[in-house]
């Protein structure tokens, strides 16, 4: 049976200048949509996922690409095949252009073999392709083309799946080679790690980190290191500003909607 099921997500940004003596550095800040996302979600065979989407973001790596506000608009379509005998396989097309008269071709592909279900542990090989029309190394990393393949293993148990005073994680280390326009070969690496605890449905807190030398992980290409701490709470068990509609609530309880077929 064919589903389909379409969702929708923005955020608006306004920047003033706070005084004249200011007014230069924030100039080049406009009120405009900062970031807009929708996509359209298509299950066309059982044991298949098609997402068609548009994506609008801000280019925010370092403090030199927000001040250009380098905005990527990227029409994106994201398809996976699952089999019976735990063998996968994902894709995924971007073209972007951007307020900078530039423009990205990216493909990316991932065959996988699924070990484990519970925790999660697979394995595969990873492909990506990237092209720009401009060439911008000083700014950000933008080559003619760039292809990189590698092998990976992953281990996961989601914070979703995971019960009220329990741990979950994920943990993925890869390595393989990219090929950055015509440079000779070089090895990479890639490390990335999350570890946490859910306290309760409404409350959890992780640490987590990445270590990678893939030049397409970062806007300038270098080695890249990230490391960070998240908390979450929701403090209520509903959204607040529901209006009194269908008995006691305008919509179904949360409940319910996360029931439905469509979004399983």
């Amino acid at each position: 049976m064919l589903q389909i099921l379409f969702c929708c997500f923005f955020q608006i940004q306004l920047r003033h200048p706070l005084s004249v003596k200011e007014k230069s550095l924030y100039d080049i800040h406009t009120n405009q949509l900062q970031r807009l996302q929708f996509s359209l979600n298509i299950k066309p065979y059982k044991l298949q996922d098609l997402d068609i989407g548009f994506k609008r973001e801000l280019q925010n790596f370092n403090a030199e690409l927000l001040d250009r506000e380098i905005i990527q608009n990227s029409f994106y379509a994201n398809y996976n095949v699952n089999t019976n005998f735990n063998l996968g396989w994902f894709t995924q097309l971007f073209y972007t252009s951007q307020n900078d008269n530039n423009t990205r071709h990216l493909l990316f592909s991932s065959l996988y073999y699924n070990l484990l279900r519970k925790p999660l542990l697979k394995t595969g090989i990873n492909y990506q392709y990237i092209a720009f029309k401009n060439q911008l190394p000083t700014l950000y990393f933008s080559p003619e083309k760039f292809n990189a393949t590698e092998l990976f293993v992953n281990l996961i148990k989601t914070e979703n799946t995971t019960k009220p005073n329990e741990w979950f994680y994920e943990l993925t280390a890869a390595t393989g080679f990219q090929f950055i326009e015509d440079e000779k070969r070089q090895g990479t690496y890639r490390f990335q790690g999350k570890f946490g605890y859910k306290f309760s449905e409404r409350c959890l807190a992780n640490l987590y980190g990445s270590h990678s030398n893939i030049a397409s992980a970062t806007a300038s290409g270098f080695i890249y290191t990230e490391i960070g701490f998240k908390f979450k709470w929701y403090l209520f068990k509903a959204p607040v500003f529901i209006k009194k509609r269908y008995g006691e609530n305008l919509f179904p309880p949360i409940s319910s909607r996360f029931d439905s077929p469509l979004i399983n």
